[in-house]
């Protein structure tokens, strides 16, 4: 039942980001909001579809944020964020290729920021990098390595092959 009540806060919290987003506009004529307001809720959208497996609303939400970000000056923290929101989503949805691309993202613009924070969490990420190299096993390859006996007989057997045809 915990997850259930996890659910419902993220929706909550989405529905609020929406009606914001509705309302960020209207502010910003009105009042001196900070513009970095708008990124921030489309940052913060993204992330709560993330949380919910709305993994195509999560993306496009975060994607434009990120866009934003990098056009800012001093953001990398929040860009970090993303890259790792976008991994995880990438990662889930089984897209190794991008989760790969985007750790490495986040790890390349950890080693810009200060030393404190580049290290923190840096060896999970490194991690995730490694365990989705793509495989290079082909199908029945066995996992673990053969003794060389059985190496030996499958090079000979390979070495017939090109006889037969």
């Amino acid at each position: 039942s915990n997850v259930v009540g996890e659910v419902e806060k993220y929706e909550e919290a989405l529905k609020a980001a929406l009606e914001n987003e509705k309302l960020i506009p209207v502010l910003l004529k009105e009042f001196p909001v900070k513009k970095e307001t708008v990124v921030d809720n489309k940052y913060i959208i993204g992330a709560l579809y993330g949380r919910l497996k709305k993994f195509p609303e999560a993306q496009q939400y975060l994607l434009t944020a990120l866009a934003i970000y990098k056009s800012q000056e001093g953001r990398d923290h929040e860009i970090d964020r993303i890259y790792l929101d976008l991994a995880h989503i990438y990662e889930e949805t089984g897209d190794k290729v991008r989760a790969r691309a985007y750790y490495t993202n986040s790890l390349e613009i950890r080693k810009k920021m200060s030393k404190a924070v580049a290290d923190s969490g840096m060896e999970p990420i490194k991690e995730k990098i490694e365990e989705l190299k793509p495989q290079k096993k082909k199908k029945n390859e066995p996992t673990k390595p053969q003794p060389k006996k059985k190496d030996e007989k499958k090079g000979a057997k390979k070495k017939e092959e090109p006889k037969k045809k």
